[in-house]
């Protein structure tokens, strides 16, 4: 695998709960970096990660920031953590850095591209943002895959107050290319000039030979039970979450299924009637054809559970 030299966290990092990022922080070799996140009330998770760090390359002192959406609450358990304003965290913490000799920062973030804008538009201290969480796809040229790029790598952002230039990359997503991004600076440590594209990581790339021995027992036990057919489609199971689809649908009424055998009530048909699921745990489609076990694991990926509670049809109305 890649050495790298620092990482930040995201929203799925808590899949798990607190207690199962836990284990990951203790264990992974390269520092991890978040600033924005209080963890006063998850006594767990303090002293496992930094708001930022310094790499050293030869005389130059180079700060990372990790930075993660203010919003993670709700779109991950992350228990009692607090997530405060990426713009003023970034800030607050490049001021330290730079009281340190600090003259190069970059930010490693998990906002989205459009949280991403705002931090370089309003972060006079920082230069450049590596970014995650949307998936977006830029690409400078012609793309080397179907991919259509939704702008430009980097995108370059110029601060209104001080003319400064800040960079923003993202390599879309799940491992499909590979970010890479050269930057000059000058002496002051300002960015002056930049190169690069992300890499389609196709079959062109030497998979790495350690890796694959390690994965063979595991891949033996997941491949059989991933091809195991479940039933079929004939029709396209969209996973369209921008609108009503009907993967949603089947999967809700799956739900309301499973509970009718629970009526305790016997005049009722079900013990739960309405059923509803965050549109994100549903992460892909199925074409028409034959349905595999790994294609459930593909489009709901996550340990989420199913729960029953009463509520009152003005509660309902709110939900929708």
């Amino acid at each position: 695998m890649l050495p790298h030299d620092v990482m930040t966290i995201g929203n799925h990092e808590f899949d798990n709960k607190i207690e199962g990022l836990v284990p990951f922080l203790k264990n992974v070799k390269a520092p991890v970096v978040v600033t924005n996140i209080d963890d006063s009330e998850e006594p767990t998770l303090q002293n496992l990660y930094k708001n930022s760090t310094i790499i050293a390359r030869n005389d130059t002192k180079i700060g990372v920031i990790g930075v993660i959406l203010s919003t993670t609450n709700l779109l991950a358990n992350t228990e009692k953590l607090k997530f405060l304003d990426e713009v003023e965290t970034v800030n607050d913490e490049a001021q330290r850095l730079k009281e340190k000799g600090v003259n190069i920062i970059i930010v490693l973030s998990h906002c989205g591209l459009d949280v991403d804008r705002i931090m370089a538009a309003k972060c006079p201290l920082i230069d450049v943002i590596v970014g995650g969480h949307s998936h977006t796809f830029l690409y400078t040229g012609p793309p080397p895959f179907i991919d259509t790029p939704e702008d430009e790598y980097p995108v370059v952002v110029t601060q209104n107050e001080t003319d400064r230039t800040v960079l923003i990359v993202q390599a879309a997503a799940y491992t499909k290319y590979l970010g890479n991004l050269t930057v000059w600076f000058d002496d002051q440590g300002e960015v002056v000039d930049w190169d690069g594209n992300p890499l389609l990581l196709d079959q062109s790339i030497e998979e790495d030979p350690e890796i694959l021995e390690a994965l063979k027992p595991w891949k033996i036990e997941v491949d059989a039970e991933a091809s195991r057919k479940i039933g079929k489609t004939k029709v396209l199971l969209d996973s369209n979450c921008s609108k009503e689809c009907n993967m949603g649908n089947l999967i809700s009424d799956a739900m309301v299924n499973a509970f009718v055998d629970k009526a305790e009530n016997k005049t009722h048909w079900t013990y739960a009637a309405v059923a509803c699921l965050n549109s994100g745990g549903i992460r892909t489609s199925i074409e028409e054809s034959e349905i595999t076990y790994g294609d459930l694991m593909m489009v709901q990926p996550f340990e989420n559970t199913w729960d029953t509670l009463e509520l009152t049809g003005e509660s309902i109305k709110k939900v929708s």
